[in-house]
């Protein structure tokens, strides 16, 4: 199922930049926010990080399991 592999999120603010990293710490992707949805379709199960950076340089680390 497609939307087994999509994170989701409710966000009004501008452009968002994202960087999904591997629990070791590998950057395993990266990009812009596209309609508020980052697709993981790309990633093995584990564990992984989340780190969402806005325009004015605030940024949000989480984490997240991949089944």
């Amino acid at each position: 199922c497609l939307f087994s592999h999509l994170i989701r999120f409710k966000l009004q603010c501008g452009l968002i930049n994202f960087q999904i990293l591997s629990a070791n710490g590998k950057v395993v992707n990266t990009g812009a926010l596209s309609y508020n949805k980052i697709n993981t379709a790309n990633l093995k199960s584990g564990m992984y990080f989340l780190i969402l950076s806005k325009e004015n340089g605030e940024s949000l680390l989480t984490k997240f399991v991949k089944k």
